[in-house]
């Protein structure tokens, strides 16, 4: 809305372009395709700050252009917006098999966005590292090796390096070198990832080390939503959710079994000033059968804008968040997962929600899934059959299942 001019951030990747994966495939790619076409502009933004491929504009025009706040410093670090170009675009051949829009767009969006990181890493004793630089979290920036970041940036590598390799893409018309894809393959493997505290994940290195007082310092702040009174650089405070995404919107750790003392500790410190914190938290709380929780987060997202929970309803809707409403049922209560391409459902019981129908798409065919108490039935509303797995088990789905859990 007016509010923010009308820019594009990495939210259009990752909050919103997912409501459309899964309900208007043709609209989620039509996203991708506004990114293709400021492809030239990011090649120019990765160019003046010395590194090759295409970095994105944080705040992006119609041009691509960057176009956020004077005085800002965090969105020239937040270079995580490549990151999530990359997964978004896997998602989308994931979920679609769209390999004309691959042919088209999406193989030189991927191709030009690994090369900006083979670039941007740097190569230490430990490892490739991310140094100088923000997660999606704008109270901390000018750290090094955020975890969002790395975890996103590994995962990317990892699979782009396999699509390779299977020859399911190919870069070759873009010029992609041997050595190239020598590199990616290094990278991929050696990506630096923070030792964990415990089984909790430092959201950036040196995190923990940061103060862990909350309550006693809350106050005024500069904002309507930020009401701390100290340095937020200096506390482990966050404005909005950078390890519990991992968990949920961008779900690239194969282990969750460590989520819940994470989710325990990042509920904690978030003071969610911003809108996007209430949907990721609203999914992890469904995961760990934090159901009450869920209740509250969910209830959040879906009325943000109804009681203007954060103000400013005059200058736009928060259309993240308001994406979060359909994907907390879809991520959260029915477990969905696109996994490379194949489709998991881990359906989550809920005693005070009656009845829950959640309806999505899903390589070209349409599905409805219906929610009640342990009970999901699962039908085929038209398309083609599909092969699933439901509480990691496989089924093939020709016209309805009927699970209880």
């Amino acid at each position: 809305g007016e509010g923010y001019y009308q820019f594009v951030w990495w939210d259009s990747e990752i909050y919103q372009m997912p409501f459309f994966l899964y309900t208007n495939p043709e609209a989620a790619k039509n996203t991708l395709i506004y990114r293709y076409r400021t492809l030239a502009k990011a090649k120019a933004i990765a160019s003046e700050q010395g590194y090759i491929g295409a970095r994105f504009a944080f705040c992006s025009s119609v041009t691509g252009e960057e176009k956020t706040w004077a005085g800002t410093v965090h969105p020239f670090m937040q270079d995580h917006i490549v990151a999530d170009v990359i997964y978004a675009t896997l998602q989308y051949f994931f979920a679609t098999d769209d390999k004309e829009f691959m042919d088209k767009y999406g193989s030189e969006l991927i191709c030009e966005s690994i090369r900006y990181w083979l670039s941007r890493t740097t190569k230490t004793s430990r490892g490739y590292e991310l140094l100088k630089i923000a997660g999606t979290d704008e109270h901390h920036w000018n750290v090094n090796n955020d975890a969002y970041t790395n975890y996103l940036v590994k995962y990317d590598l990892n699979v782009v390096a396999d699509l390779l390799k299977k020859k399911v893409l190919s870069f070759e018309k873009f010029g992609f070198t041997k050595n190239e894809f020598a590199n990616l393959q290094e990278q991929a493997s050696n990506i630096f990832i923070n030792e964990l505290k415990g089984d909790l994940i430092p959201q950036f290195e040196g995190y923990f080390n940061l103060s862990p007082k909350m309550e006693s310092n809350i106050g005024s702040g500069a904002g309507p939503q930020m009401r701390y009174k100290g340095s937020y650089m200096d506390s482990q405070i966050i404005k909005q959710p950078d390890v519990l995404m991992l968990y949920s919107y961008v779900d690239v750790l194969n282990d969750h079994s460590n989520l819940k003392n994470n989710l325990k500790h990042y509920l904690k410190v978030c003071e969610c000033s911003s809108s996007l914190s209430y949907a990721p938290h609203a999914v992890c709380c469904a995961e760990t059968n934090k159901m009450r929780d869920f209740q509250n987060y969910l209830n959040k997202t879906i009325s943000i804008d109804l009681d203007n929970l954060h103000g400013g309803i005059d200058s736009g809707v928060h259309s993240g968040c308001e994406a979060g409403g359909y994907l907390s049922m879809l991520f959260g209560l029915l477990g969905f997962r696109n996994k490379l391409g194949v489709l998991y459902l881990n359906p989550r019981r809920v005693s005070f929600i009656k009845k829950v129908v959640i309806p999505f798409t899903f390589k070209g065919s349409k599905f409805v899934a219906k929610l009640n108490k342990n009970n999901l039935v699962l039908e085929l509303l038209n398309g083609g059959e599909l092969d699933l797995f439901i509480l990691d088990k496989q089924y093939h789905l020709s016209n309805k299942l009927a699970i209880k859990f």
